[in-house]
Formats: structure tokens, sequence, C-alpha cells
């Protein structure tokens, strides 16, 4: 979504196809966008964590996919697209 693209064949030889990277400026740059345009709160939670999927029914944030009610398609595609080019 922040025209990057992963490290191209980085998934070849991994057992898991998902976990893609990027280059190092990549990398960096991703990180100081979202630390700039995200809020992040991490709290300790020792209880049935079906209560994220709850959160993000409700809350719907645009980075989540998984039990969002309304996922962003272009979000979507992208990590399609970027799993194959990491793939290979």
């Amino acid at each position: 979504m922040l025209g990057h693209t992963p490290i191209p064949g980085y998934l070849k030889s991994k057992s898991n196809q998902n976990n893609y990277a990027f280059s190092g400026e990549s990398k960096r740059i991703i990180i100081d966008r979202l630390k700039r345009n995200v809020n992040i709160s991490i709290v300790g939670y020792k209880g049935d964590f079906s209560v994220e999927r709850n959160l993000v029914e409700k809350y719907q944030p645009i980075l989540n996919i998984k039990h969002n009610p309304r996922p962003v398609d272009a979000l979507i595609e992208a990590r399609k697209r970027n799993r194959l080019i990491a793939q290979g």
C-alpha cells in the first residue's frame, strides 16, 4: 500500500509462504511512516483471544483483513502481489 515491494524470491526456500520481507531502506521507510501515522496500544491479556476478533469486527482497522467485515480490497490485492514477488 505504501508503494514498496518485498525482496524478490525471499520466500523461495521458506516453509511459511506469507511472511515476506522488505529491503533495509524500504523497511525503514515503512516503519517510519507507520510510527508517524498509526496509534498502537500494547496491553497484557490472559483471557480468551476472541476479544481480538470482536475488536476488529467493531473498529475495522484498515490493516486488518482477517475478521474485518469491510476489508480494503487494495490491501488484499497488494498482499497477494507481494507474496507472488517474494515467492519468485
